[in-house]
């Protein structure tokens, strides 16, 4: 009887199983896509390359799509989307501020700070 019932419980429970090396869900979809792979790799670029201004933005904004196409795709969000998205949108944030503060600082800022540079190291400091 109780074999009976375990080997009843085992068939019925075979087809809900999942396991960490399945790349399908219970729906047929897959887990994760290229997409996610490549929105979380865009953004870490992104990252990367905030600093210098445009980059950042463009890869930001790359990886802030690649992760919705992704999302489109699957359904749903999955870990290396969500983490393109993050990665993503900082890389954009940080990039627009690295311009912001560029390019909206005032001509006098710079040149008090050239004439605090040549008093610091003396002497003509060149074209910087």
């Amino acid at each position: 009887m109780n074999e009976d019932w375990n080997n009843q419980y085992q068939q019925n429970n075979n087809n809900e199983q999942e396991y960490a090396f399945q790349t399908l869900t219970r729906n047929g979809r897959p887990k994760t896509l290229g997409w996610s792979v490549a929105s979380m790799v865009v953004g870490i670029v992104s990252v990367v390359c905030c600093c210098f201004g445009w980059s950042g933005i463009v890869l930001g904004i790359g990886a802030v799509l690649l992760s919705i196409v992704s999302r489109k795709t699957l359904g749903y969000f999955d870990g290396m989307s969500i983490a393109g998205l993050v990665l993503g949108i900082f890389g954009l944030v940080f990039g627009i501020a690295m311009i912001a503060g560029t390019y909206m600082i005032p001509e006098e800022f710079w040149e008090e700070y050239y004439k605090e540079l040549e008093n610091t190291y003396g002497g003509d400091l060149g074209d910087l």
